[in-house]
């Protein structure tokens, strides 16, 4: 595969609202591949959200972590909402707190009330 076309396949997929197991499988393919080339934090991203909506929680993480490890604002996001929420089985505020924190000291303003929201329930 080239890497032209696998960003073919990506758009191609991105253009459809629904996809047979085939072309997904197509897509994972062609976003690893991507990422294997090119270490793009937002092809990391589109895996792991990718991964999400299909409430693959475990597999988004790996991904959502790899663009994190590269400052990807968007991945600090995710993966703050996924401990908050405990979309892996697990609620953890620990982790959830230093995703926000690192978001709020960057000025996220939306992740300083989500701290103060952990620390409410925490007194609780």
């Amino acid at each position: 595969m080239l890497i032209k076309e696998a960003r073919k396949l990506l758009d191609d997929f991105y253009y459809k609202k629904e996809h047979l197991p085939e072309e997904e499988k197509l897509f994972v393919e062609a976003v690893k591949f991507l990422i294997d080339r090119e270490n793009k934090p937002l092809d990391m991203m589109n895996l792991g959200s990718f991964y999400y909506d299909k409430k693959e929680y475990g597999s988004a993480l790996k991904y959502y972590e790899m663009a994190a490890a590269m400052k990807y604002v968007p991945a600090y996001e995710m993966l703050a909402a996924i401990w908050y929420y405990g979309k892996t089985g697990t609620t953890d505020y620990i982790k959830a707190k230093e995703y926000f924190t690192w978001l709020k000291d960057r000025g996220n303003k939306a992740a300083a009330e989500m701290l103060d929201e952990i620390d409410k329930k925490e007194l609780a």
